[in-house]
Formats: structure tokens, sequence, C-alpha cells
């Protein structure tokens, strides 16, 4: 189930990510914390399924370039544009995500998802 759930996080993301602008609902929040949140659960749900292990953090770090492909990607996308700091908290999204998940499997002592 966690990796359904993660397949299917990660495309609302690329499909939200490249969608442009004027098609985008109006959100009354912060453009930054939006990516951290995001990419906190993108990174989270492997991390509670795999832990600390090397296919946790791999599915994790994998995370940080889909962020990257994305943010490369909006420069051909309309209204959207390239932002390093979307980039920046996309990756503290992943590091939160990544440590979160890996805690709260470690305090359960068994795969979540």
């Amino acid at each position: 189930m966690g990796l359904t759930v993660w397949l299917l996080a990660i495309c609302i993301t690329t499909v939200g990510s490249l969608t442009p602008s004027a098609s985008l609902p109006e959100l009354n929040a912060n453009d930054k914390s939006l990516h951290l949140l995001n990419y906190s659960i993108l990174s989270i749900i492997p991390a509670l399924t795999f832990g600390w292990t090397r296919k946790g953090i791999l599915a994790c770090l994998t995370m940080v370039v889909l962020g990257l492909g994305l943010e490369f990607g909006q420069l051909y996308v309309p209204g959207r544009s390239f932002e390093l700091n979307d980039i920046l908290a996309n990756g503290l999204g992943v590091l939160i995500g990544l440590i979160s998940g890996s805690m709260i499997r470690r305090l359960g002592g068994r795969k979540i998802c």
C-alpha cells in the first residue's frame, strides 16, 4: 500500500508542478511552505515503509531529484518559473520527511505502510 500511495503522491506533485499557473486555484499559503510540506510527505512515505535503510534513503533522495527536475520543467510552463528557494524548500522537506518517518517507524517498531 505504501508504494501505491507514494506513486500517487508523485503523480499529483508532477501534475501540479507542471500545470500552468493560470489553471491552478489561488491558495492563501506561502509557496515555500507548500514545497516543504509536499516534499516532507513525498519522503515520509518511503521512510515509513523502509526506515533508515539504503532503500529508504535512496527513495527519499530521488525526491530531491524529482524536485530539481520539476523546477527545470517549469521553465517551459506558462506562468511558472525556476526558483532556487523552491529547490531548497524541497530538499529541507525531504530531510524532514526522512528523519520523521524513520523516527516514527523506529518508535513503532514495525512497518507502518
